[in-house]
């Protein structure tokens, strides 16, 4: 499974973790899926209504449903979920998995260093490739 993005895409994720830091962002990524390959097209930031967004993410619903029924209005596919861990390492944690709704790959971003790690994370956790790649 491989999840192509788009430098451009690549780096505006790494600057959203950044000025969110020390909260995690979350954002959702679509596009197009073929098969095992998932390819970004535009990303659409969302706010962090968690608790704790220190330590967690969870979309603000609203803004979560408004991007889904927009996407879906355009024909576009839900290709990722990305988020970031401030201060620590871009694995996927036991929140992350028990957290999982959708059936697409999720990225996570860690701010100090810009490194993005893909997962899937609904039954078996395995990794994702991710290829920066152009649109």
């Amino acid at each position: 499974m491989t999840i192509d993005l788009p430098p451009p895409i690549a780096a505006a994720i790494i600057l959203h973790a950044r000025a969110d830091a020390p909260h995690e962002c979350v954002g959702l990524l679509f596009g197009t899926v073929t098969d095992d390959r998932y390819r970004a097209t535009r990303r659409v930031p969302l706010p962090n209504a968690a608790p704790d967004p220190k330590r967690h993410y969870l979309a603000e619903p609203e803004a979560l449903l408004s991007a889904l029924k927009h996407a879906d209005a355009q024909g576009d596919d839900l290709v990722a979920i990305y988020h970031s861990h401030p201060g620590g390492v871009p694995q996927p944690s036991d929140t992350d998995r028990a957290d999982a709704r959708y059936d697409v790959p999720y990225l996570i971003t860690v701010p100090e260093s810009g490194e993005t790690r893909g997962f899937w994370l609904r039954g078996e956790v395995r990794p994702v490739e991710v290829v920066l790649a152009a649109l």
